[in-house]
Order: structure tokens, then C-alpha cells, then sequence
């Protein structure tokens, strides 16, 4: 899957670029919860997470449509780099002594930059992989360098934090995304979104509607289609809950398991390698045509494993629960992503992903202000359980929904890229041309045979592969 996926230099700079993003956003995020808990506890560690997330879901449609409008490798070295810069200040002045107060408006205008890299980085990528394999494969190696940034992100951010301070931690989340940056500018150029030619008129929206620009066009999108609504409501769900759980593992390190601030940074860690297992599980269910069921697994390993540390609070067996914790969460990663991007046109690619960028901001707030009661009304234990059982109940009440979902078996490489060329097929979704590639038929025409004559009814469309009509 890794070789596949790697097999491009266009892919392989996009996937380095995803991974040292994200180790920079979870070495940031655990830098700012332990400085949070000095401060206040739990009640601080959740008012980070949303002072920290909100301005980010303001931002996210907008920042959304920039990979709509300009080219996509812009977009992600333009913001990497403003990253890179927000995170050296904030280590430079909270190495001053500068404390929430200080970091906080940083890490927010970071985080708001952040919301442009996923929509750009999951609308490149059909743009930069030649075949569906490629496509694939780089979609599962997404998630496992999610997984992996996680994994060094967290134990490193601890590490540091307890050995050298808070500011180092925030120091080397800095250079992560700078070392993105630079790695950015190595993907080939792509053209302006609005240099791209005219959407087909069979494909023509409202009038009342606009010419379908702005960025309401990807609500409007999500909002009319049902696959496509409910697998964003899966993605808010699963961030409320993800938010709620990264609170609850620093809570559960220094209150409930007694493990102190680098075993909050284990636990993350012991979450990242279950992510990385799980992006190979999520390579099986990819080429048997199981999202749907990954889907379903998914959501109930990654709910069940936190209920039960709250049952048994037990340092060594929470490990190895998160491990299970993370296989549910990539394999529900990347049946979401990998459905989406077969759903949704791709002249509004990076908007719909934009709003479940938009989702995300928006479930990791809310998941992180509901922990503050819940601990207060149940104590950290009670909120363990409860929060764990979120995500199985939810697979539980729409199992049938989302197996009707359906399958997704790869169509024959050669269709699919013929087709994928054709200018008057470029604006569908990935999964009707997928659809139109299963469908296809080969046919070999000697020569001097008559294809087609003029006055006779149409019943095909031909694409010459081969040979000169």
C-alpha cells in the first residue's frame, strides 16, 4: 500500500506534507493542554480547546474555497508557512513567561490556517494520482501518516514539555510545519481554479443560486445529497467525540491513572500506532469493497476501549486499549474520506471537504466544553464511560443507513484513465466515472470497419484508446 501510494513524486510530497502538518497540530494541541492544566485543570484544559477552535470553524468555509480559486500547492505552503511562523511565536513568547493569555490567540490564528490543509490536500489528490490504485492507496496513507504524526506529535510534545518546557514542545511543532512548508514547493504546479474550463451546462446550478462560486456551494451540496449528509454528520460525531477523548486522556493520566504528563503523551502515542494498524485494516476493506462495513467496525472500536478504562483504570491496559481505540478511529477516517471524494464534484471538491472542515472545528469545540460537566456530574471515570459509549450507539441506531452506503470495488485501471481525461467528464464525482469504468466495455475494430454512420441512432459513446478513426 506504502509503495503504492509513494510510487509518485507528486503523492509522496503531498503525504510527507499531510504528516509533518499534523505532528505539528498534535504537538501543539498537547503543548497547550498541559500548560492549560497548571492553570486550572480540566474546566482550563477544555477552554483552550475551544478558544483555540472556534475562530478555526469561522474561518474554515472560507478558507476552503482558496483551494477552489488557486492552485492547491499555494494554498498548502502559503499557510504551512504562516503556521510555522504563528507556532515560533508563541514559543518564543511563552518562553518569556507569557502564559494563556499569550498562547491562546496564537494557537488560534494557527489553528484557523490549519483548516486550509486538509481541503487542499484531499482535492489534490485526485488531481496528482494517475489511477484509482494510486488514489486509493495514498487515501489510506493519509490516514496512517495522520496516525503517524499523531504518534511522534504526542510522545514528543510530552517528552519535551516535561524534560525542557512547554515553549520547546511548541518550538518543535514550528519546525515540523515549517519542514511542510519547504516540502510543499516540491509538488508540481496546478492551474487556478478559475482557469479550469466552464462547467458542462447539463451540470449548470439554479439561477437563484449563483453561479455556484462562493462558499455556500459545498453546504448546498452536502445539504442535498443524503450519502453525502450522512457521512458528515459520521465526521461530526466522530470529532466531538475524538475532541473529548484527547481531553479525557490527559485527565485520565493525571488524575485517574496517576501516570503524570508524559503518560498523557503515551496514551496519544499508544492512539497513534492503533491509527497506523488500523490504515492497513482500512487497506483490506478498501479492496474488498467493505467500506461501509470498516465504517461500522470502526465507530464501535472507537468508542468501546475508552469505556472500558474507565471501568478498569489500569496504566497498562490503557494502552493497549487505545491501541484498539485507534485502529476504529482510522478505518472510520478512511472509509469518510474515501466515500466523500467519490461523491462529491469535483468542482466543488475542496468546499464540501471545507465543510466537514467546518465540522470538525465545530465537533471538537463542542466535544471539549461538554467534558467540564460531565467530569463534574460523573468524575472522570463516569465521563470515560459515557463518552465511550457515544460512537457504538450511533453505529447501533444507523447500521442500515450506513450499509446502504454500499461498496466500492476499484474499476479497471485503463477506462478509468481514458475517461478521466475526457475534458465533458472532468466536473463528476470519482465514483460515476468509477461507476462508467466498471461499466465499459473493450472493443477491438479491424481495419475498415464501419463505427459509426452519419444519420444512424446513437446507443454508444466510444473513446479511442488505441489506432486512428
Amino acid at each position: 500500500m506504502l509503495r503504492t501510494a509513494f510510487s509518485t513524486r507528486p503523492t509522496a510530497a503531498l503525504l510527507v506534507a499531510w504528516m509533518l502538518g499534523r505532528l505539528s497540530i498534535w504537538t501543539s494541541v498537547l503543548a497547550a493542554a498541559l500548560l492549560a492544566h497548571q492553570v486550572g485543570g480540566a474546566t482550563a484544559v477544555s477552554l483552550a480547546m475551544v478558544a483555540r477552535m472556534v475562530p478555526a470553524g469561522v474561518a474554515a468555509p472560507a478558507l476552503a474555497l482558496l483551494a477552489d480559486r488557486w492552485p492547491r500547492r499555494r494554498v498548502l505552503w502559503v499557510t504551512m508557512g504562516g503556521r510555522a511562523l504563528l507556532l515560533l511565536a508563541a514559543a518564543l513568547l511563552t518562553g518569556d513567561g507569557g502564559g494563556l493569555g499569550v498562547l491562546l490567540p496564537l494557537v488560534a490564528g494557527e489553528a484557523m490556517l490549519a483548516t486550509a490543509h486538509r481541503p487542499a490536500h484531499v482535492a489534490l489528490l485526485p488531481e496528482v494520482a494517475p489511477s484509482p490504485a494510486v488514489l486509493g492507496a495514498a487515501n489510506i496513507a493519509t490516514s496512517t501518516a495522520d496516525y503517524a504524526g499523531f504518534l511522534v506529535g504526542s510522545v514528543a510534545g510530552g517528552l519535551v514539555a516535561e524534560r525542557a518546557g512547554v515553549p520547546w514542545a511548541l518550538a518543535v511543532a514550528a519546525g515540523a510545519v515549517a519542514l511542510g512548508a519547504l516540502t510543499a514547493l516540491l509538488l508540481p504546479t496546478t492551474p487556478a481554479r478559475d482557469d479550469e474550463p466552464e462547467t458542462p451546462a447539463t451540470r449548470e446550478p439554479d439561477a437563484e443560486e449563483g453561479a455556484d462560486d462562493g462558499a455556500l456551494a459545498g453546504l448546498r451540496t452536502v445539504w442535498r445529497d443524503r450519502e453525502l449528509r450522512l457521512l458528515s454528520g459520521v465526521h461530526l460525531l466522530d470529532m466531538a467525540v475524538q475532541s473529548a477523548t484527547s481531553v479525557l486522556l490527559v485527565v485520565a493520566a493525571l488524575e485517574l491513572l496517576g501516570t503524570g504528563e508524559s503518560g498523557a503523551g503515551l496514551l496519544g502515542g499508544a492512539w497513534g500506532v492503533g491509527g497506523l494498524a488500523g490504515g492497513l485494516i482500512g487497506t483490506v476493506a478498501l479492496r474488498r469493497g467493505r467500506l461501509s462495513i470498516g465504517l461500522i467496525a470502526g465507530l464501535v472500536l472507537a468508542g468501546l476501549p475508552l469505556a472500558v478504562v474507565g471501568v478498569l483504570p489500569v496504566p497498562s491496559l490503557a494502552l493497549l486499549l487505545m491501541v484498539v481505540l485507534g485502529v476504529g478511529y482510522a478505518l472510520v477516517e478512511v472509509a469518510v474520506l474515501t466515500m466523500t471524494q467519490r461523491l462529491a464534484a469535483q468542482d466543488v471538491l475542496a468546499r464540501v471537504f471545507g465543510v466537514q472542515e467546518l465540522l470538525n472545528v465545530g465537533g471538537t469545540a463542542l466535544g471539549a466544553a461538554l467534558i467540564p460537566p460531565l467530569v463534574a456530574l460523573t468524575g472522570p471515570a463516569g465521563a470515560l464511560v459515557v463518552t465511550g459509549l457515544v460512537m457504538p450507539a450511533a453505529a447501533l441506531l444507523r447500521a442500515r443507513s450506513l450499509r446502504q452506503l454500499g461498496t466500492d470495488v476499484l474499476p479497471p485501471e485503463g477506462p478509468y484513465a481514458l475517461l478521466r481525461a475526457l475534458p465533458m467528464f472532468a466536473p463528476l464525482p470519482l465514483a460515476t466515472i468509477e461507476t462508467l469504468a466498471v461499466r465499459a466495455e473493450v472493443v477491438e475494430v479491424p481495419a475498415g470497419t464501419t463505427l459509426i454512420k452519419e444519420g444512424e441512432a446513437g446507443h454508444s459513446l466510444y473513446v479511442l484508446d488505441a489506432g486512428k478513426l
